[in-house]
C-alpha cells in the first residue's frame, strides 16, 4: 500500500474510507468464503442464503470454541506433567 487508507472500493463499494471494524469485518468475510464454504451456496432462495451464513458462523464459532478447549486442555496437561515431575524429583532427592 501507499500509505493511503484502505478504501471499500475494492469491494464493489462507493469509495469512502474502511474505520478498523469495516477492515475487521472484510476479514472474517473473507475467511467465511475461504475456510467455511461461504462462497458457494447450494441453498435455494432468501432464506437458503440466510441458513447458509448462519451455518458458516455456527462453524466458525464451533471450531473457535474447540481451539480454546484444546488450549486449556493443553495447559492443564502440562500443569500435571510439571507437577509430577517435581513430585519425581522431591522422591529422589535430586531437586
Amino acid at each position: 500500500m501507499s500509505g493511503s487508507p484502505a478504501t471499500s472500493a475494492a469491494c464493489g463499494f462507493a469509495a469512502m474510507p474502511m474505520t478498523g471494524w469495516s477492515i475487521a469485518k472484510a476479514w472474517l468475510i473473507g475467511h467465511l468464503k475461504n475456510y467455511f464454504r461461504l462462497a458457494r451456496n447450494y441453498l435455494k432462495g432468501a432464506i437458503g442464503d440466510a441458513l447458509n451464513l448462519l451455518l458458516a458462523a455456527a462453524a466458525f464459532n464451533c471450531r473457535k470454541w474447540m481451539n480454546a478447549v484444546a488450549e486449556r486442555l493443553l495447559f492443564v496437561l502440562f500443569v500435571l506433567c510439571a507437577m509430577m515431575w517435581r513430585r519425581n524429583e522431591l522422591q529422589h532427592g535430586t531437586a
